[in-house]
């Protein structure tokens, strides 16, 4: 791990998977004849489910600023890679927290016939995450892509000409390039 809040990003990511792992157990256990006690122990798990689900929203969020936070610090490579994985998947441990959250309201629902609760701030949550999701895969996939193998002969004859003098500046090439007919200057 880069940091201690890597770390602790890193446990985040295990408690949500304990927490979306579990959550259908539990609220179905007992007498299951009484449709009053199941119809409260259901919602009871949902709600509660529902609530710590939303209530760590704000952790994917961080997560991602954070990686950006150390990278514009100056980490690269392997290490870059790491921060920007842990985001990634501390982001889709979420993104599973609130799915199981709205099967287990619709498994509730099936059974006891009680109302989802919360399911729109789920989807408002779940489209602000998906956004962040979304550019933390594009900056994995720019620090994972397949790099060009260097050439070093084409190295080589570039150095031997800036030891020899024939190269163009920053200067002379932007203003070559703004030459009529392709004249370079």
């Amino acid at each position: 791990m880069l940091t201690l809040e890597a770390d602790v990003r890193q446990q985040m990511v295990e408690l949500n998977r304990k927490v979306a792992e579990s959550a259908k157990a539990g609220w179905r256990s007992g007498n299951a004849e009484d449709s009053a006690l199941l119809r409260r122990r259901g919602t009871r798990a949902a709600r509660g489910l529902t609530r710590f689900t939303l209530s760590r929203i704000s952790d994917a969020r961080a997560a991602w600023q954070g990686a950006l936070e150390v990278m514009e610090e100056g980490v690269r490579g392997e290490e870059a890679r790491e921060v920007v994985q842990i985001a990634r998947d501390l982001i889709d441990s979420w993104l599973a927290l609130a799915q199981k959250a709205r099967e287990l309201w619709h498994d509730v629902a099936a059974i006891t016939g009680a109302t989802p609760e919360g399911l729109d701030d789920l989807d408002v949550g779940e489209a602000e995450v998906r956004k962040v999701k979304s550019a933390a895969d594009k900056i994995y996939a720019f620090l994972t892509r397949a790099r060009t193998p260097m050439d070093h002969a084409l190295l080589e004859k570039g150095q031997e000409e800036i030891a020899q003098g024939q190269y163009r500046t920053a200067e002379q090439i932007q203003r070559g390039a703004r030459q009529p007919n392709g004249e370079q200057g």
